[in-house]
């Protein structure tokens, strides 16, 4: 298994709930930041069909910063959440 898959060149904040997405966002951009942000609101099927692109949607957008809301540890969120927290790690060289 890869330490990490494809991630954008924003760096990924992983949030637990939409309001922790809300408050990081605000913070961020307060800070001058440039965020995208994902969140599916439960819909497990779509996150996992569509985080790639939109962690690709996030670079081509010119953020700096992805805010990502966790999706819950249950069935396909398992996988989710492992690519989210892969695309957050640290990358070497960067």
């Amino acid at each position: 298994m890869l330490a990490s898959h494809y991630a954008p060149a924003a760096t990924v904040v992983l949030v637990p709930d939409r309001p922790a997405a809300d408050v990081a966002v605000a913070a961020l951009q307060r800070d001058g930041h440039r965020v995208a942000v994902i969140d599916h609101d439960g819909d497990l099927v779509a996150y996992a069909r569509e985080v790639y692109a939109e962690l690709r949607a996030a670079d081509a957008a010119g953020a700096d910063r992805v805010v990502a809301v966790m999706p819950p540890p249950h069935g396909l969120g398992h996988a989710v959440r492992d690519r989210l927290t892969k695309a957050a790690a640290a990358r070497p060289g960067f």
